[in-house]
């Protein structure tokens, strides 16, 4: 049988260890919080850049070329985005048109048969969340 002395000496170490195991998660947390941050941001920008005279490219200037690019395809086909088509990107690289526009199935097909369009909506699904862009006849300047 331990005395009241000793086990009033054992819980304050096994409090000291307790403290100091939850500060080095803590670090290990927020260091973690960090490292994610700056993976984050380098997401955001385009890693295949080395010119670094260049802007780095956001998700925002993406999704603006992209719809840029489409707009400019479907107008040569003489399809207008009036009403605007809203395309789903799929994880699995398909594009559907997920708005009903009186020529659904060309606008598809002129999308997916074109492959830089197709590669740029495939590396803005890859870098984040989005799986749908909307392209109409005019966009408006981001806020």
């Amino acid at each position: 049988m331990s005395s009241p002395i000793t086990s009033a000496r054992l819980a304050v170490q096994a409090a000291s260890i307790a403290t100091r195991v939850a500060s080095g998660v803590a670090s290990e947390v927020a260091s973690g919080v960090q490292k994610a941050i700056g993976g984050f941001e380098q997401i955001l920008t385009d890693p295949s850049s080395n010119d670094a005279s260049q802007e780095p490219q956001t998700l925002e200037n993406r999704i603006d070329q992209v719809a840029d690019a489409i707009r400019s395809q479907l107008a040569a086909m003489g399809i207008s985005v009036n009403p605007p088509i809203e395309l789903s990107v799929h994880k699995n690289g398909s594009v559907r048109l997920s708005s009903n526009h009186p020529r659904a199935a060309e606008i598809e097909t002129a999308i997916t048969g074109n492959e830089s369009i197709m590669g740029q909506l495939g590396k803005i699904r890859s870098l984040s969340d989005v799986d749908r862009v909307v392209v109409s006849q005019q966009d408006f300047p981001h806020a």
